[in-house]
């Protein structure tokens, strides 16, 4: 039993009418705390009997007018079901890391929870050994179901307290089952008190492997190779085994981050078109913006917009003084939520853009028609499920942007949450992309990082700031093609007898670059005569280094290079050359 007192004013008598309600609750339960006890041992019977108790309970649902409603339930269905099923194979759930993470966080809330030990098919449904079950005929069953039911639609209700959206499925992004058939595992499970986390399989070797974007573990393990100068690549069509939002690494980097994220992996065939990313340098907006992308994702964050290549607006700052100019002079922008929306079409920055909002704090689970042909949004499902806490929705959408979701046009467009009047987001466009100048543009009216939790949508936040700033190339296999990720500058100079050569490296991605300096020598006919290399540097904003060598023939020709590796002799830098 629990309620929630607030103090009205901030006076003394707010103070003294808080006080004497908290006495006023202890004062009951230690004067009813036998028939408070009994009645806790009777919601835990219940519970391991799976017990409906529909004439008992369900009376005390009301709507607004105070009519008895009882629980949501199919006609003649207990309102809880037998099972709840968590499939946790890459062949049968969509998200296998979220699926692992909803089972752990129910064993931490004492929930049990069991796995297959045999493959078991029911209604025409194989689950295969490994399955989560959550059985429900257990004592904390009330909880298991507030985790992992559909929630209800409690929109008929002219205010309410904060958000009432749960929905973990939905909002976490795996999928789960509700199975009605009594005993269906009974004698094909074995309960379990943890959970062992899936781990990276890397099945064949290869030169360069797709890692598909299906979970926020994908995100993390981009970043990490980002932050260290790797290369990687997303690709932005789709192919036999790979959707556009996925990426290409090499294998030594897959290796190298292999064992602290799980990934999804497959040997890349390099028919895919695909840009190659440049570490996002993130100016955010709002708490929760910055904790979904530093604690949660692990972006790189600054705090000056000087130093950003993208902006993350979770406020609604985008026509502001100080961020206006910001974006007109290329600095991407990524606005998530209503108030960004606002913003954004207050500034001017794109003509005819603007929010519908019938609310300030309306919040629920919408189903919406994906374009899954984006690299933003590609590894979403057709129909999927966006989230919403502020009424909003985007009413008119420029000429020129290109439109990634919007609701769906029918009866069932709201599926959960509190949302009075609706129906007037149904069919609204939610989310964009565009072009201001130099600066890309993506704008949610969905709110991706509310509270942290509905990090099924992260992965398109993230896809929308690395897209922000890719690099084309026109052949990936050409060496000619040259990553623009620093410069050179080289002297050289000879003194009794020996050439001296200084070259100064500018790295101008912002973040930890590694890479090989190389240094070739040819004599006056062409010949070379020394060769040497620098490998494995670690490059912070700016370099220096030297070679020393004995001076050759003639007139002579110094070469510099500055490549990812010896093994991979993709260049990071244009060749500098010096005659001497």
């Amino acid at each position: 039993m629990g309620h929630t007192i607030e103090m009205p004013e901030l006076n003394q008598y707010s103070n003294d009418l808080t006080v004497y309600a908290v006495l006023g609750s202890l004062n009951h339960t230690l004067e009813n705390k036998e028939k408070l006890f009994t009645n806790q041992l009777e919601i835990y019977r219940r519970a391991v009997d799976n017990e409906d108790a529909a004439e008992l309970v369900d009376p005390w649902f009301v709507d607004v007018d105070g009519n008895s409603i009882g629980r949501p339930r199919a006609e003649g269905e207990n309102f809880f079901p037998d099972y709840f099923v968590i499939p946790a194979s890459q062949e049968n759930q969509r998200n296998v890391l979220a699926a692992h993470e909803m089972a752990e966080h129910l064993i931490r809330n004492g929930i049990k929870v069991e796995r297959l030990s045999t493959e078991v098919t029911v209604e025409g449904t194989v689950y295969p050994v490994g399955t989560f079950i959550v059985p429900m005929k257990q004592a904390k069953r009330n909880l298991a179901n507030a985790f992992l039911y559909e929630g209800n639609d409690v929109s008929g209700w002219p205010a309410m307290y904060a958000e009432v959206t749960q929905n973990f499925h939905d909002l976490r992004g795996f999928d789960r089952d509700e199975i009605r058939v009594e005993d269906a595992f009974a004698g094909y499970t074995a309960e379990i008190t943890t959970v062992d986390m899936p781990e990276t399989v890397v099945n064949e070797t290869a030169d360069h492997y797709v890692i598909n974007n299906r979970n926020n573990d994908v995100v993390r393990a981009v970043n990490h190779l980002l932050s260290e100068g790797r290369e990687v690549q997303m690709i932005i069509d789709d192919g036999a085994y790979y959707l556009p939002g996925d990426f290409v690494v090499s294998h030594a980097d897959l290796i190298s981050v292999m064992d602290a994220y799980y990934l999804e992996v497959a040997p890349y065939d390099e028919d895919g078109k695909t840009q190659y990313l440049v570490e996002p340098r993130v100016r955010a907006y709002s708490n929760e913006m910055i904790f979904v992308l530093d604690d949660m994702l692990n972006f790189n964050l600054v705090t000056d917009l000087d130093q950003a290549n993208v902006i993350a607006d979770g406020s609604g700052v985008a026509h502001q003084s100080g961020v206006r100019p910001y974006i007109e002079g290329g600095v991407s922008y990524v606005g998530v939520g209503g108030n960004a929306v606002n913003s954004f079409g207050n500034s001017g920055l794109l003509d005819g853009l603007s929010r519908g909002r019938n609310g300030t704090s309306y919040e629920g689970v919408l189903r919406a028609e994906i374009d899954t042909a984006h690299y933003i949004t590609g590894n979403y499902r057709a129909e999927d499920m966006l989230y919403n806490r502020s009424g909003s929705w985007i009413a008119s959408v420029p000429s020129t942007s290109r439109v990634l979701a919007s609701i769906v046009d029918r009866d069932d467009h709201f599926k959960a949450g509190w949302w009075p009047n609706n129906e007037a987001v149904r069919g609204q466009d939610y989310i964009l992309v565009d072009e201001v100048g130099d600066a890309s543009v993506a704008i949610f009216a969905n709110h991706i990082v509310n509270r942290g939790h509905p990090s099924h949508q992260f992965r398109m936040l993230a896809n929308a700031l690395y897209g922000s700033n890719m690099l084309e190339l026109k052949d990936p296999d050409d060496l000619d093609q040259v990553f623009p990720y620093a410069e050179l500058d080289a002297s050289a100079a000879v003194e009794a007898g020996t050439v001296n050569v200084t070259v100064d490296v500018s790295n101008n991605t912002g973040a930890l670059l590694r890479g090989t300096l190389i240094v070739q020598a040819f004599n006056e006919d062409g010949s070379l005569y020394h060769f040497e290399a620098k490998e494995s540097l670690s490059l912070g904003t700016s370099g220096q280094y030297t070679f020393s060598f004995p001076e050759g023939t003639g007139d002579q020709r110094i070469e510099v290079f500055l490549w990812e590796s010896l093994d991979s002799m993709r260049p990071l830098a244009e060749k500098e050359v010096v005659d001497f």
